[in-house]
């Protein structure tokens, strides 16, 4: 399956492949090979995967319903192997934790006090630390191999 994928990108070319979200249908099929010998619900979803591979066609004889089919099959796959199996998107962390440094940058602001000085202060360190909280968890997700 693997090996199908990865000729469509000579077959489409670089945008379609891009177009299609091969790479990640790449990764999240190998994700899903490994863990469907434990796991019926990932071995359904090899097989759809599998289908739907089969059914490629030429980038531009692909229906608006195949593109959405094939969306949805990824998301859904995605969200079991986020739920079950505990993985983590790339950069997961990294777009999470700033957000959460922000808000709290700004509570410690107003807690301090000093005007408005302290709130930019405390929200320039919050999204600082939020980034490197986010950074140092992602690294430690790839480290594990919990990254789809």
């Amino acid at each position: 399956m693997a090996e199908k994928i990865r000729k469509f990108r000579d077959k489409f070319g670089e945008k379609s492949y891009k177009n299609y979200k091969l790479e990640y249908g790449l990764r999240v099929a190998k994700r899903v090979d490994s863990f469907s010998a434990k796991c019926d619900e990932c071995s359904d979803f090899r097989e759809e995967i599998t289908e739907f591979v089969g059914n490629l066609a030429e980038p531009t004889s692909s229906t608006k319903g195949e593109r959405k089919n094939r969306s949805r099959v990824i998301d859904n796959v995605t969200d079991h192997l986020l739920k079950r199996h505990r993985l983590v998107t790339k950069g997961q962390y990294v777009g999470k934790w700033p957000p959460i440094g922000l808000i709290m940058g700004i509570l410690f602001g107003v807690t301090v006090g000093d005007g408005g000085v302290g709130v930019v202060v405390g929200m320039v360190a919050g999204v600082i630390i939020g980034a490197a909280i986010g950074t140092l968890l992602d690294t430690i997700a790839k480290k594990k191999g919990r990254i789809i």
